[in-house]
């Protein structure tokens, strides 16, 4: 697609969403416009001058914030009518595992974002560095579901969501081994990826099980199921790696 394509492509989709969104503020409270606009201006200005967010250093912030918190949030609204801390706990795993799937991305493109002074996270601390902050990342999204927890701000029912430490484990064991080279880092990519697929749905499960007032020894039942199912992906992915791994002399 041409930039004037994808230009036009893009202000079809925010009319959509507008409408979307004017729509859900006449049927279920004009305070829903406030996330939509902080969502519209981020996203809109995350490429656009004269802000550039996505070349300052700051586009990662924003897509943890649009497709982490701020959707939790408005899809609490839509169903409650009121904004509550309680949907903005749960939310923040998830927004840092969405930053995260945004930040392993941008190892491979160090250099060409460099060139074109697009200045990333990952440009501004050097690949070395920023394959630390990965890790930094990985510890920010547990600590997010323990502390919580321990401050009885939400239901301990979501540390179901620390059953993908397996997961977090193998992209950080890549991303500190790999971060220079494409090919190697692979596993981390699909790593972080399903992390943030997987953790957020077990956080959401744990949910669904107390609003079905579901027994604790449930909860452990199905913890252990979705750690077996992380382990078993680290087996699976550290075993494809290794099968597809160059021959060492």
């Amino acid at each position: 697609m041409s930039p004037r394509e994808v230009f036009a492509e893009a202000i079809v989709f925010f009319i959509l969403g507008g409408g979307i969104g004017i729509y859900l503020a006449y049927t279920r409270g004009w305070e829903v416009l406030i996330l939509g606009v902080i969502g519209m201006g981020s996203g809109f200005f995350y490429t656009a001058p004269p802000f550039r967010f996505v070349s300052r250093g700051y586009g990662e912030v924003f897509i943890g914030l649009n497709f982490g918190v701020l959707m939790t949030l408005g899809a609490y609204f839509v169903q409650t009518q009121v904004f509550a801390w309680e949907a903005v706990w749960p939310s923040i795993p998830v927004a840092i595992l969405i930053t995260a799937v945004l930040y392993i991305n941008e190892f491979p493109d160090h250099d060409a974002d460099k060139a074109v002074e697009k200045f990333t996270i990952v440009v501004r601390l050097g690949r070395e560095r920023a394959s630390k902050g990965y890790v930094v990342l990985m510890v920010a999204v547990y600590s997010s579901i323990i502390i919580p927890i321990i401050l009885n701000l939400t239901n301990w029912y979501t540390i179901l969501g620390l059953t993908t430490i397996p997961v977090a484990v193998l992209a950080s064991r890549y991303a500190l081994k790999h971060y220079d080279k494409s090919l190697p880092l692979i596993p981390a990519y699909a790593a972080t990826v399903v992390n943030h697929l997987f953790t957020g749905l077990f956080i959401a499960w744990s949910y669904i099980l107390i609003g079905l007032g579901r027994e604790p020894i449930c909860v452990l039942i199905w913890g252990l199921g979705f750690l077996a199912l992380s382990s078993g992906f680290y087996v699976f992915t550290e075993r494809k790696a290794k099968a597809a791994a160059p021959p060492s002399d």
